[in-house]
């Protein structure tokens, strides 16, 4: 920037008025943010005047504008008048108290009341109004000439719901009406029933759960039984709490939540498609300190477990100040994650493998209502091989858990497949409250193709639907004859084989025959992708070989040393996917140590450096070699 200049005066005058007169100005600022205004004892809403440049320009008691990033111009001039006290004036000043009142629950709400006049008063009414209505009143007491007493009012609402407050002053012969009542409070009834809890201390000033200074993120914690205090309950809304330095215009939001076993985000994000959606709409987000309160669209209901939370900010064309923040805390580690872009759209249902993990999180307020579950079992989780074949009987692993009270021992377990299908089932054993099993049921593959398979529970009087399915499990039926052999644990992430942050890369590692342990014709080879990129036709060569080298050390083995069995294109799917790369000339594996080298051809573009792979770091050093450019 280039010397900025900028010329103003400040006059004052015996009367009490203030002037604000903008001379000339120079250069330019480097991320210029300015407010514009003054502040009046005793401070706070209603105790001062913001001004917005404009044309024509505004100002406001009770949103500051911290943000001003223009000159108001040379000539211009901003005046500020003192009112004239006179004999009869009381102002009520605001209304402060619990935004999310209980119906059926007294809550106290605190009006505060300035004698602005000159004369003191004591005959006066202090009223509490829901909208025009009023729902308390107390009579006032002796004020003096500038004066401030606060005043409570209790109010039982009857009716859940969104609604106003206002705190009202009533004196005979009040000269000046206009202040008589106080700027609103937002207030959300819960319906009867519903408890509230606080988690968090709030001594932290942070952009999540929504970044509105990106134009786009995502963002995603947990919370533990600890910190809720109730075991389940149906969940029907949440509040943050806000210290916004505007007020966006775009306040679309998305939140989902779910139930999970995991004690941590660390391996990575719980997927959209695993929680529920409860709220898809927009929310106002005001400039200043306020509590921002959200009533489910759709009631979750919690079971045992640790709560997580997805809060999504869909992509907007505009971002907002640095200094939207929201109250916040860290507590623990890994068990938060974060993202945002201005130019990449995240998936909640695919969200990217690379993020900020952290223990911070919002404070946030659950409001819930106590409800124990009895009968309640929930399918958690299915696994097992990914490639059977045809004529093979396969094992599959499902957890079930029982998050009732009761005792259960008179349920079936089922293995589905696709449309709905029935693969097979056992029957439940005795599982107690909150324990979980595994159950193991074979399938035998009939035909080849990809399609998927979950596991299911059956309980009859199963309070709870919506958990008795796990997560589809994508596979690939293998023709008769073909065994699969899965190398590594994939506990880490890498480039590898494909570096697609660059525009070409080259890969070459070595499987030991122990490791393989198998001999005879390989056909295909898979990998494990996690990507925030969603690249199609994507050129790939791959070349396998044998050899007695168990590592790499010495330097690459050549391709003219190995067979090609792949060159063509291949698609890497946004998010988690097996990617089977059918190999188009077979390899005749003899049972050695196996080579295998994977090329990214010169490309004429470079994707995110989030696209990545599920790789691991074996006993074996060396065994791998891998160059980019």
């Amino acid at each position: 920037s280039s010397s900025p200049m900028f010329n103003l005066q400040v006059r004052l005058y015996e009367s009490g008025k203030i002037d604000f007169v903008y001379g000339s100005a120079g250069g330019t600022p480097n991320s210029p943010s300015a407010s514009i205004g003054i502040n009046m004892l005793p401070g706070g809403s209603g105790w001062f005047y913001s001004v917005t440049p404009g044309t024509p320009a505004t100002a406001s008691t009770t949103t500051e504008n911290n943000a001003v990033a223009v000159w108001p111009g040379e000539g211009t001039v901003y005046e500020f008048n003192p009112v004239v006290a006179v004999p009869n004036d009381l102002a009520a000043l605001s209304v402060t108290g619990n935004t999310t009142p209980t119906a059926g629950q007294s809550s106290n709400y605190i009006v505060t009341v300035r004698n602005r006049g000159s004369n003191p008063q004591s005959t006066y009414q202090v009223k509490l109004l829901l909208g025009t209505q009023e729902v308390g009143s107390v009579n006032g007491t002796t004020i003096q000439p500038g004066e401030i007493l606060t005043y409570t009012i209790p109010w039982t609402p009857t009716t859940a719901g969104p609604g106003v407050l206002y705190g009202k002053v009533i004196l005979a012969g009040d000269q000046n009406p206009n202040n008589d009542q106080t700027p609103p409070l937002n207030v959300a009834v819960q319906p009867a029933g519903v408890q509230a809890v606080t988690i968090g201390a709030g001594d932290q000033l942070a952009r999540v759960p929504m970044d509105f200074y990106w134009k786009n993120s995502l963002f995603e914690c947990l919370y533990y039984p600890d910190e809720l205090g109730f075991t389940s309950g149906t969940i029907t809304s949440l509040a943050f709490y806000n210290q916004f330095a505007d007020s966006p215009a775009n306040g679309a939001t998305k939140i989902w939540l779910g139930s999970t076993n995991l004690a941590d985000l660390s391996a990575g994000w719980i997927p959209s498609t695993q929680l529920t959606l409860v709220f898809d709409g927009n929310v106002t987000y005001p400039a200043g300190t306020n509590t921002i309160t959200i009533p489910l669209q759709t009631p979750y209901m919690h079971t045992p477990g640790n709560l997580v939370m997805m809060v999504q900010r869909p992509m907007d064309t505009q971002y907002y100040s640095s200094s939207d923040y929201f109250l916040a805390q860290t507590v623990g580690s890994n068990r938060a994650r974060k993202v945002q872009s201005d130019s990449e759209a995240f998936d909640p249902a695919n969200p990217p493998a690379s993020a900020t993990v952290s223990g911070q999180f919002p404070k946030t307020t659950i409001f819930y209502s106590g409800q124990a579950i009895v009968n309640d079992l929930g399918c958690l989780s299915i696994s097992g091989n990914t490639t059977p074949s045809v004529g093979a009987a396969t094992p599959y692993t499902i957890t079930v858990k029982n998050n009732g009270t009761a005792v259960q021992s008179n349920y079936t377990v089922k293995l589905m497949k696709e449309g709905g299908v029935l693969l097979g089932s056992v029957p439940g054993t005795t599982i107690e409250s909150l324990q979980t099993l595994d159950f193991t049921i074979s399938w035998t593959p009939t035909e080849t193709g990809s399609t998927y398979i979950y596991g299911e529970v059956e309980l009859t009087g199963d309070e709870i639907a919506t958990n008795n399915q796990t997560p589809h499990l994508d596979i690939i039926v293998q023709a008769a004859g073909v065994v699969s052999v899965t190398v590594g644990t994939g506990n880490s992430t890498g480039r590898m084989p494909m570096d697609f942050y660059y525009y070409n890369s080259l890969f070459e590692t070595i499987y030991l025959a122990s490791e393989l342990n198998i001999g005879g014709l390989l056909t295909d080879i898979q990998f494990y992708n996690n990507f925030s990129s969603n690249l199609t036709n994507k050129p790939t060569n791959i070349w396998v070989g044998e050899t007695t080298q168990t590592d790499l050390s010495a330097g690459w083995i050549p391709s003219t040393q190995l067979t090609s069995v792949f060159s063509g294109n291949v698609n890497y799917p946004s998010g988690q996917n097996n990617i089977l790369i059918h190999l188009t000339t077979p390899y005749a594996y003899g049972g050695g140590n196996l080579v295998v080298m994977v090329e990214r051809p010169m490309d004429t573009t470079w994707y995110s450096s989030s696209d990545v792979f599920k790789t691991q770091t074996g006993t074996v050093a060396n065994r791998t070699r891998n160059a980019y450019s």
